[in-house]
């Protein structure tokens, strides 16, 4: 099921990217993360405690093939997927999950997704 998730999820990232225009004259940063999303809503799949190195596994192989198709940079989205999956880790554990807690959960990963691959590609002058 969540196999299915995340690669619906990755074909609709990259048919959406050809419908929103990104330009750094208009950058947007709540730009539609759909495989960040996804692997939020898969978590409860892998939360049980011998799972979850499984989740940061498939969180990891996810990146890197986000790398492979969508970027030039190698390992720069596994290594922020695998830390977006600590932070969503961590949220599961902390706070019990509805739906105003998802949103939440969705935006503090997006932004600090975002952030960090802003960041990334400032120290790295790219």
């Amino acid at each position: 099921m969540s196999s299915i998730m995340f690669f619906i999820s990755f074909i609709l990232e990259g048919i959406l990217s050809l419908y929103i225009p990104f330009n750094l004259n208009d950058l947007n940063i709540y730009y539609p993360s759909l495989v960040l999303v996804s692997l939020i809503t898969c978590y409860p799949i892998f939360r049980n405690k011998k799972k979850i190195l499984l989740y940061y596994i498939v969180s990891i192989i996810i990146g890197l093939l986000y790398d492979l198709v969508y970027t030039d940079l190698l390992l720069v989205h596994s290594l922020l997927f695998f830390i977006s999956s600590l932070i969503i880790n961590k949220f599961y554990l902390k706070y019990d999950i509805n739906n105003y807690m998802f949103i939440l959960l969705c935006i503090v990963v997006i932004t600090n997704y975002n952030f960090s691959y802003y960041l990334l590609l400032i120290i790295f002058q790219s």
